[in-house]
């Protein structure tokens, strides 16, 4: 039995149908172009793209690497590319930047995987352990030889996480999620002379990294958690007070 896993990055607000060729599509190239992240898929496009774009370009997506939402979007190409995964491309109404490239409203990145013994997932939850000294999910006696869960492992075993948080304490609760983060975001505002940051996380949610500062920043000493209702959130590193563990 296989199960499909789906992300899906969305640029627009609104719902498209997919414009390439029914079946399976797959990236065929891949290129930054200043701030542009320039794609081809290796099946043609079925719709007559925008009277903006160049004619030399019409076989061409692009999102902009200035936004979260581009940085997320070709950060799942990249992905796509490289394990060979299939992709569906919502058709866009106009052209980025003046650029000659058309712009998707949606792009999702379809990862097909093997199942183990596990209901359908290839991994399995094994607890909350708390945090302290050198405790981990490997050499926790309750979780021996497991690790410590990601966002992507989370996807799969939501339900059994969510059944323990049930039955614990989860007040003061700061539960370690890694590989949250999309990407991140410094902005300057010339009157304060501070830049503010942002990230964008993988379930589409834009939060604050900390106070205003005369620097910029990257997600460094933030970690991300996972809410007892199951949103994001982040804080810093050292508040980290539980893990839940996977094998």
């Amino acid at each position: 039995m296989k199960y499909q896993l789906t992300a899906m990055l969305f640029i627009g607000l609104t719902m498209s149908s997919p414009v390439l060729a029914s079946g399976p599509v797959y990236l065929d190239e891949l290129s930054v172009q200043g701030e542009l992240a320039v794609f081809k898929t290796q099946s043609a496009k079925t719709h007559t793209p925008p009277e903006c774009v160049l004619a030399e370009n019409k076989a061409f997506w692009a999102v902009d690497l200035a936004t979260h939402s581009g940085r997320a979007v070709y950060s799942s190409l990249v992905t796509a590319l490289s394990t060979g995964a299939p992709i569906a491309i919502g058709p866009g109404t106009g052209c980025i930047k003046q650029s000659g490239y058309e712009t998707p409203a949606s792009v999702t990145v379809k990862a097909a995987q093997a199942s183990g013994s596990n209901g359908g997932t290839s991994v399995r939850f094994s607890g909350i352990i708390q945090r302290g000294g050198r405790t981990d999910c490997h050499n926790t006696i309750e979780t021996r030889g497991s690790r410590t869960m990601r966002w992507e492992d989370y996807l799969q075993v939501r339900d059994s996480v969510h059944e323990q948080l049930q039955n614990m304490t989860t007040i003061n609760m700061k539960l370690y999620l890694p590989g949250i983060f999309q990407s991140t975001q410094s902005t300057f505002d010339e009157r304060t002379q501070h830049y503010t940051h942002t990230a964008l996380l993988k379930n589409d949610q834009v939060v604050a990294l900390g106070h205003p500062t005369r620097n910029h920043i990257t997600q460094h000493g933030m970690c991300g958690i996972l809410q007892p209702g199951g949103g994001l959130s982040v804080t810093n590193c050292n508040d980290i007070t539980h893990y839940a563990c996977v094998l």
